[in-house]
């Protein structure tokens, strides 16, 4: 195949040779202004000869291309080089730069289908489109931190404080001239909670952050969304409590900010006919508006997405006073249900979202601390604050643990249906009563005689 190349490339320069020739010969006769008819013929059968001799060896050429391209491999690399640097193309480049032309023709490049995979790129890399998006599984919104009212805890401040105040009334009749004999009175009680702490860190390797940046950038994101995400669940589930060796734990709304779902509370004990879960929202919402004396109203209920799915099934029962937003959301009488799969199937939390607050000490703090020991690196994560939810605004919030239980305790008994027992009496047959004379027995008198007595004289 070299030797081929050779020669066509021998070829090459004989047809550029006699393409120059042929070229100055045809000025040449253009110059020949004074020259007879014999000489005027002779250059142009020169010429003519030129052309002949140069179609001929163009046409070797083409054989030498032919013979060339079945010896070599047909892979696509090969047929775009050879397509770019025939004369066709070159010189419709040429026309392309010039202005002559607006687009090249259309050139085929003709390969064997299987050389490309088979006997061209069969490496993996080279046949593989790279991507660099990385997928995991993902974390569950955080509905509850979103529903907080956030609040910054300034420096040299490490605790959170309100308090809880009472007033007693003695408001009554005064006679005229009368003096008021009780007074009122106030007291009030200072309350405070300690700082929770969360944290978490991620340690990776001086080759990792320079070889794989993209992964340790995702990394990094994906540790801060785990940080919110233990947040977020501790909102809810969090074991703080005070007294014990947890007060420096986050304090959860279900055990420390709201009041247990009590029926009685909120007058509806056995009161609702075919209670369901919007029944139960309603009772929750009436529960707040009565023990907190109309202060709180229950704006949020959170449910489990499965009871989302249970209340837009209630549609047609319950169409009075369920609305759905142009956003998709939904609402039974003012209550917007948020779903979260942090809450279980048979947890329900009614709220009054002014009464959440997330007492937070500055926003979530990272930082990068370099290992030379082992060339490493170690990135940490820290969060610290608490949830506060002051003893009175408790009321403004009601938690029922089992919903089946809670339905349960407002849903009416049904009154039993009255039967009607009707008896199909079986014809009676007269039987003639028979008579059964026990037999007698005749006894025997019995005589008894008294004993005698004899007395002496």
């Amino acid at each position: 195949m070299e030797e081929l190349e050779k020669k066509a490339a021998e070829l090459r320069n004989e047809i550029e040779a006699a393409k120059k020739v042929a070229a100055e010969a045809k000025k040449a006769m253009e110059e020949m202004k004074d020259a007879t008819k014999t000489e005027l013929e002779d250059a142009k059968s020169n010429i003519e000869k030129l052309d002949k001799s140069i179609n001929e060896m163009n046409e070797k050429l083409k054989t030498l291309m032919t013979l060339i391209s079945k010896s070599e491999p047909s892979d696509f690399g090969t047929e775009l080089k050879r397509v770019v640097n025939s004369e066709a193309f070159k010189a419709e480049m040429e026309e392309l730069k010039e202005g002559k032309r607006v687009r090249t023709s259309a050139f085929e490049i003709k390969v064997d289908p299987t050389s490309v995979v088979s006997s061209g790129l069969t490496g993996d890399v080279n046949r593989t489109m790279p991507s660099t998006t990385i997928y995991s599984q993902g974390y569950e919104p955080n509905k509850f931190i979103s529903a907080c009212t956030p609040v910054t805890i300034p420096q040299d401040k490490n605790r959170v404080m309100w308090m809880d105040g009472a007033y007693f009334s003695n408001v009554g009749y005064v006679g005229e001239m009368s003096p008021i004999v009780t007074g009122d009175g106030a007291s009030v009680v200072e309350k405070y909670r300690e700082i929770a702490k969360i944290a978490a860190k991620l340690p990776f390797s001086q080759e990792v952050a320079s070889d794989m940046n993209n992964f340790v950038t995702w990394a990094q994101s994906m540790a801060l969304k785990a940080v919110l995400n233990d947040l977020d669940t501790k909102i809810i589930k969090g074991d703080g409590a005070d007294g014990g060796s947890n007060t420096k734990h986050v304090y959860g709304l279900s055990t420390q900010g709201a009041t247990p779902f009590n029926a009685a509370t909120a007058g509806l004990t056995a009161s609702l006919e075919d209670a369901n879960l919007a029944d139960l929202i309603l009772a929750c919402q009436t529960q707040i508006s009565i023990q907190s004396k109309g202060q709180h109203v229950g704006t949020i209920a959170f449910v489990h997405p499965s009871n989302t799915t249970k209340l837009r099934s209630l549609k047609n029962k319950i169409a009075d006073y369920l609305n759905i937003l142009p956003n998709g959301q939904m609402q039974v009488r003012g209550c917007t249900i948020v779903e979260t799969a942090k809450m279980t199937t048979d947890e329900l939390l009614v709220c009054d979202p002014t009464t959440l607050w997330l007492y937070q000490k500055g926003s979530i703090e990272m930082e990068i601390e370099r290992v030379a020991s082992t060339d490493s690196y170690v990135l940490y994560l820290r969060w610290r604050g608490n949830v506060v939810v002051p003893t009175y605004a408790k009321l403004g919030n009601v938690w029922c643990s089992s919903i089946a239980t809670a339905i349960a305790s407002v849903t009416k008994a049904s009154s039993p249906i009255p039967v009607v027992e009707v008896t199909t009496a079986a014809p009676t047959t007269t039987v003639a009563p028979t008579t059964t004379v026990a037999p007698t027995t005749t006894a025997a008198p019995t005589t008894t005689i008294a004993p005698t007595t004899t007395s002496g004289t």
